[in-house]
């Protein structure tokens, strides 16, 4: 050390690795303190992992980017033609989304998504309905996906709400305030589709909770 007694500037600590070093400190506290008994200690060790939690890291939100920019490329360009209907799958971002982050970051995936693909690529006039139909699916996702055991009937759940629930009723209620034609008539032209599409999403949303998910999410979060 000089004499001067101050440290060179590449010797000097970091503040983050300071901060770092206080929050272990602080969090292995709490828990000797709750496993000793102490008042309070227990609220105070989930107030911190909630705290720790909700902190969006770098990593998480270069993946989010990177999932929004799938959707908007799957859901403008790419497809699966059939002769009755294109089975779009912008679909598959969002739920890798909510399988890795939960409802509330699948939600602002699904949005962003949404919006950035009609403002960048417009088949006509911007309505936020549709945006706000994109973040409730994503929100369905996470509610129905994120951090539960994969199964099938959790696929078909999730599948059964967005397409009941907001594909068939609340698009289809946008599509009626735009085009001011028949509900019902409307319904009837767009129910046919979705014996199609539906069957694909759910088989696609059972592998992605599958192996093949728990692989992407190793990558994605360590």
């Amino acid at each position: 050390m000089p004499a001067d007694g101050k440290l060179p500037s590449d010797e000097k600590p970091e503040t983050k690795d300071w901060l770092a070093v206080w929050r272990r400190v602080r969090c292995h506290s709490l828990h000797v303190a709750r496993r000793r008994g102490f008042p309070g200690a227990k609220q105070e060790v989930n107030k911190l992992n909630t705290q720790e939690a909700r902190k969006p890291d770098s990593r998480m939100l270069v993946t989010l980017a990177l999932l929004v920019a799938m959707e908007v490329v799957l859901a403008r360009f790419l497809g699966i033609q059939t002769p009755i209907v294109q089975i779009k799958l912008s679909f598959i971002p969002v739920v890798m989304a909510a399988l890795l982050y939960g409802p509330v970051p699948a939600a602002l995936a699904a949005a962003l998504g949404d919006f950035i693909g009609a403002v960048l690529f417009p088949s006509g006039a911007y309505f936020p309905g549709f945006t706000l139909t994109a973040a409730l699916g994503g929100l369905v996702y996470g509610l129905v996906l994120y951090r539960k055991p994969a199964s099938l009937w959790r696929s078909c759940l999730a599948v059964g709400i967005i397409t009941i629930v907001l594909n068939l009723g609340l698009n289809t209620f946008w599509l009626w305030m735009i085009t001011k034609d028949g509900y019902l008539g409307l319904l009837a032209a767009r129910f046919p589709k979705y014996f199609i599409t539906v069957p694909v999403q759910i088989a696609v949303i059972r592998l992605l909770t599958g192996r093949v998910g728990q692989a992407v999410r190793r990558i994605a979060l360590t």
